[in-house]
């Protein structure tokens, strides 16, 4: 099914489908190909919203932590509406416990920084 999407020269700079080919990549074991692919969105995103938790997947495919905790804090600056349903739809997106452990932590210290008062 990827490959017949890959075929629709309109869908090949689509931040929507970038991810989805990305992740079909790693998964195939084309690394730089995944790796291209989120440098393309990385590009996309000085112009325009890319929506960070659909880079989840090609993050877990290429089991790149660093990555994946950068597109997740992203999507939690930018309150995307995914983030909001992080712990529910956790494995669905395949995000384990300790990241998001590592993901509540960040965001817990953040919001109670932000709530102190100015000295």
């Amino acid at each position: 099914m990827i490959a017949s999407l890959r075929k629709r020269p309109e869908l090949l700079k689509d931040p929507s489908y970038l991810p989805i080919f990305a992740a079909q990549a790693a998964y195939d074991g084309q690394i730089s190909e995944a790796r291209h692919e989120i440098a393309e969105l990385e590009a996309m995103r000085k112009k325009q919203y890319i929506e960070p938790f659909l880079l989840v997947e090609v993050c877990i495919a290429l089991h790149d932590r660093r990555e994946l905790m950068l597109w997740l804090r992203r999507a939690d600056e930018e309150r995307s509406t995914f983030f909001v349903y992080r712990h529910g739809s956790a494995e669905y997106w395949g995000l384990t416990p300790d990241v998001l452990d590592e993901l509540d932590r960040g965001h817990h210290s953040e919001i109670t920084s932000s709530a102190r008062p100015s000295p």
